[in-house]
């Protein structure tokens, strides 16, 4: 075997060495960032649960304040039901009050009418009575039915008087009852106010733990495509390493197989030069010359077809669209698509990209594409660091590779407002931003939304 031969052979299996030591760190690494994403999962998964016990608890609260205002309405009607029936009873109570003092006033005004006679007849007319009776029985009556006439309006007058006090009686104890059922009334609508009032914060405070849950959601369905994305390295890895030991052993037995052959060739060579010396020898012997015997050898190269780089595409697009969105960034350079696609730094193929990547110089300004809510700031390995906006109907925009994030979780952001800047950080080949969109938790193609 060539000393040449040996050294290839012997290259290579310092590159397969190389190669399985590359390949083992990187699968290391990649297996170290499935710890740490799962670590993160862990963590987003006992917040989850952390936020559905609390919801949990809000809305249990929130159905005993909802019973609580059931019950006091309730009263409510009967309150206002019993204080018309208390105004219904006064104003009866008043008619018969005005009633009775029309009673007392026209039994008064009789016997004012009566008495009046008298004084002006003076005794005469008790004195004819009294003569007029034809026996001692008769004046004995004519005497009783004086006395009794005097005493029927004593009493009258005493009936109407004792009748109007008890209904002026009857209608003070009407109007504190009424002035009563007034006063819990404004007690009952005090405390519904208040019961209303505290239902609305915890509206508000159930809301923000619904927003909380989404987030996390996302956060876990981002965390979990990290993953398949980490797990897509190791196997693509694996794929590699076994590729390149085929190659070695291929390349070896190549080796072996051209020194085979060349040391074949040497032995006919070797056999030819003493055939021919000793036919020199012959000729020589007779006077004959002959030319010396040059041999050409060819020792051919193995190439490797080379693959050829795709083009970057420039995309010229509007500045805004039909949905509202605009560009995020100034540049309309689109270098990866949305879609399948083979990763530009792992190899992997048809790995799924969930955005467009627009290239641009370290520190280019990232706009927020429409107004929302700042839902998560973070950062992974993968996406470095990364902004996520909230903007209603399920709509949600990502910004991904930022060299500097310029908001905060639950900042409100409008549409144009610089949120990032440009940078290089997370799993990227160049600087440039990853803009996605996602509606309802699934990734969509970006340029539906701002071409």
């Amino acid at each position: 075997m060539k000393k040449r031969e040996i050294g290839i052979i012997v290259a290579l299996l310092l590159l397969l060495a190389t190669g399985v030591s590359v390949f083992a760190a990187t699968i290391g690494g990649a297996q170290q960032e499935i710890n740490r994403i799962q670590q993160e999962v862990n963590k987003t998964r006992a917040r989850l649960k952390e936020l559905d016990s609390l919801r949990s608890d809000v809305e249990k609260y929130m159905k005993e304040l909802d019973n609580e205002l059931t019950v006091l309405s309730e009263e409510l009607l009967q309150l206002e039901q019993q204080m018309a029936d208390k105004q219904e009873e006064i104003r009866v109570t008043k008619e018969e009050l005005e009633a009775a003092r029309e009673d007392e006033r026209r039994q008064y005004e009789a016997m004012k009418i009566r008495i009046q006679y008298m004084y002006e007849k003076g005794d005469t007319e008790y004195v004819d009575i009294l003569f007029s009776a034809q026996s001692l029985s008769d004046l004995l009556n004519s005497v009783e039915y004086i006395s009794q006439i005097s005493e029927y309006d004593r009493d009258m007058l005493d009936v109407y008087v004792a009748v109007k006090e008890e209904i002026q009686d009857k209608e003070a104890r009407l109007e504190a009852e009424y002035a009563e059922l007034e006063e819990l009334k404004t007690e009952n609508e005090a405390k519904q106010a208040a019961l209303e009032t505290v239902m609305e914060a915890k509206q508000a405070e159930l809301d923000k733990y619904d927003a909380e849950i989404g987030d996390a959601e996302m956060q876990l369905e981002d965390f979990e495509e990290d993953i398949a994305e980490q797990q897509e390295i190791i196997r693509q890895i694996e794929i590699q390493m076994e590729e390149s030991r085929r190659a070695a052993a291929a390349a070896s037995s190549r080796a072996a197989e051209s020194s085979r052959r060349a040391a074949e060739a040497s032995s006919r060579a070797e056999e030819s030069r003493k055939a021919a010396e000793s036919s020199k020898a012959a000729d020589a012997s007779m006077g004959n010359e002959e030319p010396g015997d040059n041999i050409d050898r060819e020792d051919p190269e193995e190439s490797s077809p080379q693959t050829e780089a795709p083009e970057e595409t420039t995309t010229q697009a509007p500045t805004s669209s039909s949905s509202g969105h605009i560009w995020p960034i100034g540049s309309r350079n689109i270098t990866s698509y949305f879609g399948p696609r083979t990763h530009p730094i792992t190899g992997v193929v048809n790995s799924h990209h969930s955005g467009i990547d627009i290239a641009a110089p370290n520190g280019t300004p990232i706009v927020a594409s429409a107004s929302g809510t700042v839902l998560t700031v973070g950062y992974t390995s993968i996406n470095g660091n990364y902004v996520i906006i909230y903007h209603g109907d399920g709509v949600a925009t990502a910004y991904c590779h930022c060299s500097t994030i310029l908001v905060s979780e639950g900042q409100q952001v409008s549409q144009g407002q610089t949120i990032a800047k440009v940078g290089l950080t997370g799993l990227t080949n160049g600087y440039h931003l990853h803009y996605g969109v996602r509606v309802n938790g699934t990734y969509v193609n970006p340029l539906n939304y701002i071409q």
